[in-house]
């Protein structure tokens, strides 16, 4: 993700209250209950005449001992109430950000998100990173922590709006920390240069095919010209729909023309309507020499065959 996609918005550790009170009272003249020492120069003579050598004398402030529910504003030393809102987290625009989606190779479902703080850029054709640094709101293992279970995202897209959305705090990482890891990858020049398989920007969703988990798709589709990096091919897929003379509508996902001039044509696979753990799963149909589809009736061609598709 590029530089300030998005806000963090750090989440205060403590009430305004408690804010309040360590930011002005703690040094505060007035935050005692009772003191107790000697009198001044001048003679203090008790209800009998006797001189009093020593005096007890309670603050003008009851913060110390009842807080500042019970505080006559302003205060003793000349503070105004403070608001609700006092202590509040600050807000900074995000930095250029990783995000990566873990899919079981065997159920093809979702397991983990990852994100960390890195920028890249294409230089003449080739991919290059800056150093690969630890977000906040990240385990020590890059996945987020997203809190409550039920929030998990469940594509890419949905990761880099919650966790933008999502407020931040300091139980995994320092803001300092991550404030410095911010100002290192801003100021460093991507020059690691990026391997794997790369699929560029602008794309609907990501089509995963490997030589161990989907060997059939991955025959397919090497065999007909997409290229393969260390058993795995990754492609960028664009959805589409047509409707057909008897007015049935098909969702689909194309990719680009590959080295034979033909596309291939990708629904979601229907078990995912029956069974929620095949949700990422896709199935090959064909492959079109155009954007055009076959006739509705037609039967899948003798080369479907299961794929992962997961939303980038």
């Amino acid at each position: 993700m590029p530089d300030a996609f998005g806000v963090c918005e750090v989440e205060s550790s403590q009430d305004y209250e408690e804010a309040f009170i360590e930011d002005n009272c703690n040094h505060c003249s007035y935050y005692f209950e009772e003191q107790s020492g000697e009198c001044s120069e001048h003679d203090i003579e008790d209800e009998d005449g006797n001189i009093v050598i020593s005096c007890r004398v309670r603050s003008q402030c009851p913060c110390y001992t009842d807080g500042l529910f019970c505080v006559s504003w302003p205060c003793a030393a000349g503070h105004s109430k403070p608001s609700d809102s006092y202590g509040d987290g600050e807000d900074f625009s995000l930095p250029p950000m990783a995000f990566a989606v873990n899919l079981s190779p065997r159920s093809f479902t979702l397991f983990e998100i990852n994100a960390w703080v890195q920028d890249v850029s294409c230089d003449t054709g080739i991919w290059r990173a800056t150093d690969r640094l630890t977000a906040i709101n990240v385990h020590s293992n890059e996945s987020v922590c997203w809190g409550n279970e039920n929030s998990t995202p469940r594509s890419l897209p949905e990761a880099v709006a919650t966790y933008s959305d999502t407020g931040a705090n300091e139980d995994l990482l320092p803001v300092s920390s991550f404030k410095a890891n911010i100002s290192q990858a801003r100021s460093q020049k991507p020059q690691h240069p990026v391997t794997g398989s790369l699929v560029g920007p602008g794309y609907d969703a990501l089509l995963i095919a490997t030589v161990a988990e989907t060997p059939a798709a991955f025959l397919l589709l090497t065999a007909s010209g997409a290229a393969a990096t260390d058993g795995l091919i990754a492609l960028g897929l664009t959805s589409t729909s047509h409707t057909f003379e008897d007015g049935t509508t098909v969702n689909a996902y194309l990719t680009d023309p590959l080295v034979n001039g033909r596309s291939w044509l990708l629904v979601n696979d229907p078990k995912t309507l029956e069974n929620e753990d095949y949700d990422g799963r896709g199935l090959l149909l064909g492959q079109l020499q155009s954007t055009a589809f076959p006739p509705c009736d037609s039967p899948a061609p003798s080369s479907s065959a299961p794929a992962v598709l997961a939303a980038c």
